[in-house]
């Protein structure tokens, strides 16, 4: 995805450390950088569902439907 990695230092508890590297490897990871792309991309899309439960939470609310929200 990069063409090269800059390697950068972030501190986080040893249990955290621990952790990570247990998910890398039960993953089949090959490196801590592609376990954290994923996590980030999962994390990304969690929020996006929460985002999208509130929305439809909303318009059931005011009684919108899609098509009242295109037109």
């Amino acid at each position: 995805m990069f063409p090269y990695i800059v390697p950068t230092t972030i501190t986080v508890e040893k249990e955290t450390r621990d952790r990570l590297v247990a998910a890398k490897l039960e993953g089949g990871y090959p490196s801590l950088d592609a376990l954290l792309r994923d996590l980030l991309v999962e994390y990304r899309r969690a929020q996006l569902r929460a985002a999208s439960g509130l929305m439809r939470r909303k318009m059931k609310e005011k009684g919108l439907t899609l098509k009242d929200l295109i037109r």
